[in-house]
C-alpha cells in the first residue's frame, strides 16, 4: 500500500483524510494510556496531527502539546477546514482554521499559507 502511495503521489496526484486518515499523515500519531504514540506516514515530518481541534475539549489536548518540548509541532484541524500541503509549503482552507503549537509558540491560522509552521 505504501509504494502505491508513493507512486501516487510522484506522478502528481493527492493523498487525502479526514479524522483518523488526517492524524496518520503526521510523523507521530498520539496514543493514550498504553498504547503511546505510534509512526505516521511522516507526511508532515516533526508534526502530530489533530483533527476536530476546535471539538477537543482543553484537558484532552494538553498532553499532546506536552510533546512539543521533544522537538514535534502539534498542528490543530478544526472542522470543516482542510490542511493542504503542497511541496514544503502549508495552506489552511475552509471556514474555520488551523492552530500551530511549536517550540516558537502558538499561532492560529484562519485561511491561507502557515509561514515557519515547524519552526522549532
Amino acid at each position: 500500500m505504501w509504494q502505491a502511495i508513493l507512486g501516487v503521489l510522484s506522478r502528481g496526484g493527492l493523498l487525502a483524510g479526514c479524522s483518523a486518515g488526517a492524524m496518520i499523515m503526521g510523523e507521530t500519531i498520539f496514543g493514550f494510556g498504553r498504547h503511546g504514540n505510534t509512526a505516521g506516514f511522516r507526511l508532515l515530518p516533526g508534526a502530530m496531527v489533530v483533527p476536530h481541534y476546535d471539538e477537543i475539549p482543553e484537558w484532552v489536548v494538553a498532553p499532546v502539546r506536552a510533546l512539543i518540548g521533544g522537538g514535534l509541532t502539534m498542528v490543530g484541524v478544526e472542522a470543516n477546514t482542510a490542511l493542504v500541503k503542497t511541496g514544503d509549503a502549508l495552506e489552511a482552507v475552509g471556514s474555520g482554521g488551523v492552530t500551530v503549537w511549536n517550540k516558537a509558540g502558538k499561532a492560529r491560522y484562519p485561511q491561507g499559507p502557515l509561514p515557519d509552521w515547524n519552526n522549532r
